[in-house]
């Protein structure tokens, strides 16, 4: 068994554990605790490729008369707009040569025009302001962000936790940061801006903060932590520095914060929708974000969303106050979340099954036996205590004895939670779950050990085999690492550095989703790599499971649809459509097995999870609230 993380979810009753505002984020602002819908001046763009049209947008740049460049990720191209949508041109399409993408992730447009661009393929590109081909750069890790100065490029790169930075002209390169929660190093950087002084500022998405460095990665201030109140933080992503004034996309609190150089906080605007698809200034997701060199217009893009919107900063006077709820977190959904009655004695014994909120920070058990998706008990809560988290990467389960390993990025431990049996039903969990103990990451693997260093490592997502062996990815280091029950070391499986999810057979072969080259990679029990099966027809390849029958399973994150394989990894199956209905799909990530016919769809952008056969046909969800259509397993 193994994990389905839920999209992040800002709030939810009982779990939301609020950091104390930080003295310098104080403001007289009367909306500083208050969400505020700010109406968009343009609020443009639809799933397509032609132009104007967009797919996933990401990072995105203002150049020269306001022109607007956008990392339009899921058509592999770089589009120009005007700030009303029009289309003014476009370059690239999705390829490794000169000029061509994957997945295009972060933009940015110099003062002399030159255009940056860095794809998931680990390339960086300059061209023109036109879209000319000029030069590229290789090598980078999942790069998320670029700054550009008169002399220099600043690229993120989340995976390895560190800032690489390029001279402009000539060649080298130097390293700012690396992992860690101390002044000028890193947890998962993303956006990255540059002020007219030359200081760098970096949303350390990871550590819920902003940090703001000198040219040189000297660290002269920080400011942000986790939370929900205005100052705080959840997984910052795009980022702008303008007119003395940090942007900042607060993506899981689906809001834009505006902050001094010192990290005063100013104005903040955006709120979740409480209708999905909703627009007209609420924010859904925000990652992408620019701000006119003039300082009059910021641009939000919001890739589940595939639309961008423009407000006026002048007008952030006419934020209205909102108190509604997002459509994940209504009432509704709480009437929900209501236990369902325990299952008549001499049935099933009850088989533990998981998901996770990685931005509440919490583990959420319910049983895949005799009620699917009913829940059973919670557990985590933000924090660095035994039992508390910070960052969810991955989730192992033993659904018969009830055991969770969860994989804590923030805490950089896997921590091992216990959901003893009722002592008068033996065959039902009881309503506590505790924490038995936790082991630091970076300590479970021997040194030395050949192709691996503890500087980057983080637990990535997590499978239990067959055999009750843990098997966990860590990105940073390109390893699968596979543990006994007990979390002894045993072997480290080299993998591609691209490599998203994975999933384990029963004969202890390793099936992995390598979005960048749109293949499933395929390795032994020995962990030597053995074929690669390509994905013509996907377009974004992310979770995977498989079954006891030897299918695999694909969920394509940007054709919103599961994809089902045989054992050959030839196509059998497809199925899903985009929408927020309660059988449609947006963005789905992980998925996995709780119970041996009964696949579990993390759909991220919907906030819930779906259930469905192996065959596709829609059984029912959970949502952030507790169980929205309770299914008997059959």
């Amino acid at each position: 068994m193994r994990l389905l993380t839920l999209a992040p979810i800002p709030v939810l009753a009982g779990l939301l554990l609020l950091a104390p505002l930080p003295a310098r984020a104080q403001s007289a602002d009367s909306d500083r605790n208050f969400p505020g819908v700010l109406a968009p001046l343009y609020e443009f763009g639809r799933r397509g490729a032609e132009p104007g049209q967009v797919f996933h947008p990401a990072g995105l740049a203002v150049g020269k008369d306001d022109l607007l460049y956008i990392a339009d990720a899921g058509n592999h191209r770089v589009q120009m707009l005007a700030m009303n949508g029009q289309p003014r041109g476009a370059f690239g399409s999705r390829g490794s040569g000169p000029g061509q993408f994957v997945l295009p992730a972060a933009i940015a447009v110099a003062a002399d025009g030159a255009v940056y661009v860095a794809d998931a393929a680990g390339r960086l590109q300059a061209f023109s302001a036109e879209g000319r081909f000029v030069r590229a750069w290789d090598g980078l890790r999942s790069p998320r962000g670029i700054a550009v100065t008169a002399d220099r490029i600043y690229v993120s790169e989340a995976d390895l936790h560190r800032i690489r930075v390029f001279p402009r002209e000539g060649e080298g390169d130097t390293v700012l940061g690396g992992l860690g929660s101390d002044p000028g190093r890193f947890q998962s950087p993303a956006g990255v801006a540059v002020d007219e002084d030359g200081l760098l500022f970096v949303a350390d998405s990871g550590n819920h903060r902003i940090q703001k460095l000198d040219a040189a990665g000297k660290p002269l201030a920080q400011w942000g932590a986790w939370g929900g109140q205005a100052g705080l933080l959840s997984y910052p992503s795009g980022l702008a520095c303008v007119g003395g004034r940090v942007y900042v996309a607060d993506s899981c609190n689906h809001r834009i914060q505006v902050f001094d150089r010192q990290g005063a906080f100013i104005k903040q605007w955006g709120a979740a929708p409480p209708q999905p698809g909703q627009g007209a200034g609420r924010l859904h997701y925000p990652e992408g974000l620019a701000v006119s060199p003039s300082g009059g217009l910021t641009i939000v893009s919001e890739p589940v969303e595939d639309r961008l919107q423009v407000f006026g900063n002048r007008d952030l006077a006419k934020t209205t106050r909102v108190n509604d709820l997002p459509w994940w977190d209504s009432l509704h959904a709480r009437v929900h979340a209501v236990r369902l009655a325990p299952p008549p004695p001499g049935g099933k014994p009850q088989m533990a099954g998981v998901l996770a909120t990685a931005d509440v920070h919490a583990v959420f058990c319910f049983d895949v036996a005799t009620n699917a998706l009913g829940p059973i008990a919670a557990a985590g809560g933000y924090g660095r205590k035994l039992g508390e988290l910070n960052g969810i990467g991955g989730i192992a389960v033993d659904p018969d004895r009830g055991r969770v390993w969860v994989g804590d990025t923030g805490n950089r431990r896997i921590t091992l939670y216990d959901l003893p049996r009722n002592p008068a039903r033996p065959d039902l969990f009881g309503n506590g779950i505790r924490a038995v103990s936790s082991a630091a990451f970076d300590r479970l693997v021997p040194v030395p050990t050949p192709g691996w260093s503890p500087d980057a490592a983080l637990p990535g997502p997590m499978n239990r085999g067959a055999d009750g062996r843990i098997y966990i990815l860590d990105r940073a280091n390109a390893a699968i690492l596979v543990f006994s029950p007990a979390l002894r070391f045993e072997r480290l499986v080299p993998v591609a550095p691209t490599l998203r999810d994975f999933a384990v057979g029963a004969d202890g072969s390793l099936l992995a989703t390598d979005p960048v080259r749109l293949q499933i990679l395929r390795y032994g029990a020995d962990g030597r790599e053995r074929e690669a099966w390509p994905l013509k027809t996907a377009r974004l390849p992310w979770g995977i499971a498989t079954d006891g029958q030897g299918f695999v399973y694909i969920a394509d994150t940007l054709a919103d649809a599961v994809l089902k394989l045989d054992r050959e990894g030839k196509p059998v199956k497809r199925w899903g459509k985009t929408g927020p209905r309660p059988d449609e799909l947006s963005g789905p990530r992980s998925l996995a097995f709780y119970a041996p016919d009964r696949l579990v769809v993390e759909d991220y952008g919907n906030h819930r999870a779906q259930l469905c056969s192996t065959e596709g046909e829609f059984l029912g969800n959970y949502v952030a609230g507790g169980l929205a259509t309770p299914i008997a397993i059959r």
